[in-house]
């Protein structure tokens, strides 16, 4: 790996923890929020709504799940991509994002990339990154993956679906 490679695959790394730091931010947010929620609901209509009661169960239970999350996986680190990235990166045979942009009325509000992970096991791992770095990400990781196929197309996809080693390419072809 030259000096250049490097480079991109460590800037790479650093922008998928960025975009898994801010997941896990979310989600510490959205746990709070919810179990707050489930509880003001509980307290407030225990014993006059039974509706709004189970709601507030829902959103305790939700909650808790994902605190639980958060704090599984607080160092980004530990999170089952890294672990896979660095540890396992060879049983990776596909990459690929999605770009979504929410757009109500017509007007662009938001955009961010959904980046997947396809493991020669058949599982699927993903995480959001923001749309103007998945190219970047995507450089970066074809040296730590020179094995994968980068990239959706719909026969890549019936090639997953059918046998995910497939997908595999010849290291040297890179």
């Amino acid at each position: 790996m030259t000096r250049n490679q490097g480079n991109e695959l460590e800037i790479a790394m650093n922008l998928l923890r960025q975009a898994a730091q801010k997941e896990q931010r979310t989600k510490l947010i959205v746990s709070v929020g919810m179990t707050l929620a489930g509880i003001a609901l509980l307290v407030l209509f225990f014993e006059k709504n039974t509706a709004l009661s189970i709601v507030g169960l829902l959103f305790l239970f939700f909650g808790i799940q994902f605190g639980y999350q958060y704090f599984r996986y607080r160092e980004v680190d530990k999170m089952p991509i890294f672990n896979v990235l660095k540890y396992r990166p060879k049983s990776i045979v596909w990459v690929y994002s999605v770009v979504t942009e929410r757009m109500p009325f017509g007007f662009k509000i938001n955009q961010n990339a959904l980046m997947y992970f396809k493991l020669i096991n058949g599982d699927t791992m993903s995480i959001s990154v923001p749309s103007e770095r998945a190219e970047m990400i995507s450089a970066g990781l074809n040296y730590l993956l020179p094995q994968a196929s980068f990239g959706y197309t719909e026969d890549r996809e019936q090639w997953f679906m059918a046998a995910p080693e497939m997908l595999l390419r010849d290291e040297n072809d890179v």
